[in-house]
Order: C-alpha cells, then structure tokens, then sequence
C-alpha cells in the first residue's frame, strides 16, 4: 500500500513538474522581446526552470543513474 501511495505521490509532483517547467520555458522565451526590464525576468525563467527539471530528473532517479554510472565504469 505504501508503494501505490509513493509512486502516485511521484507521479503527481511529476506532472506539476512539467507543468512549471512548460511554463517557465515559454515565459524565458517570451522574455526575450525588446523592453525594459527583461534580464530579470530571463533570470526568473531560467531559474524555476532548472529548479523544475533537476526534481523531475530526481523522482525519475536520472541523476542517480549518471553519479552511479560514472563511478561504476571507472572500475
């Protein structure tokens, strides 16, 4: 039970992920029209859309693939 649980907790905070991150990328483009002020709002974009894709790539355990596939290979 407490797996079923996990596991749709993850997948839920998943799909909220990806959803700020949509919203992030499309933010940080719109950015770049001309005005006053936008380097703040570049720096916001990019921020909440890294901050996005580096919990993602935790719950889907991407990161933990690359820190053990790089210690293991040197083996």
């Amino acid at each position: 039970m407490a797996f079923k649980v996990t596991l749709i907790k993850n997948i839920l905070v998943t799909c909220l992920c990806l959803c700020v991150s949509l919203f992030s990328f499309f933010g940080f483009l719109a950015s770049f029209e001309p005005g006053i002020g936008h380097a703040y709002w570049k720096a916001f974009y990019g921020a909440v859309l890294l901050f996005s894709l580096v919990v993602i790539f935790r719950i889907a355990g991407i990161l933990k693939y690359f820190t053990t596939w790089r210690t293991t290979s040197s083996s």
